[in-house]
């Protein structure tokens, strides 16, 4: 199955960790459905590979957005339950500005209105002030992960 953008904000598993993963999987079965959005992974790349690698048969579920974005939902399933280092969580504020861009920008296309609240607790031009402080790391951080992606992806 492909896989949604949102998805992609936050690295795969890989060694000890994955096959950890897939040896728990091969013997207890999947016990997090895939969540997916539109025909596409929007959670669960690492149990998708891990099923197909075990030889376990994954289950799917459409998500359940409750008003949330697709970048929102994905940040909340995976920002805190993950153990990154300030740098990592930075790189992936940089790229979720991205999303959230893209997204901001089909709302407009499709005549949908900004979110006046957000406009007024957040203010205009801000954010990497915003996504410093929803990723917990700082401003200056997010302002080099983003610089780093341009001259370096």
């Amino acid at each position: 199955m492909t896989v949604h953008p949102a998805a992609e904000l936050f690295p795969l598993m890989e060694g000890e960790d994955f096959q950890a993963l897939v040896e728990d999987i091969r013997a207890r079965g999947l016990k997090h459905p895939i969540v997916t959005l539109d025909g596409r992974v929007l959670d669960g790349r690492n149990r998708e590979r891990a099923c197909a690698e075990a030889g376990v048969e994954p289950r799917y579920v459409e998500a359940d957005l409750n008003g949330d974005s697709p970048v929102e939902f994905v940040l909340g399933e995976n920002l805190h339950r993950r153990n990154l280092t300030p740098s990592q969580r930075a790189a992936i504020a940089a790229k979720a500005m991205d999303l959230f861009a893209a997204e901001a920008k089909a709302r407009m296309l499709a005549g949908k209105a900004p979110d006046p609240e957000l406009k007024r607790a957040h203010g205009p031009g801000r954010a990497r002030a915003i996504a410093s402080k929803q990723f917990g790391v700082a401003d200056a951080q997010v302002a080099r992960a983003i610089a780093l992606r341009k001259h370096a992806p």
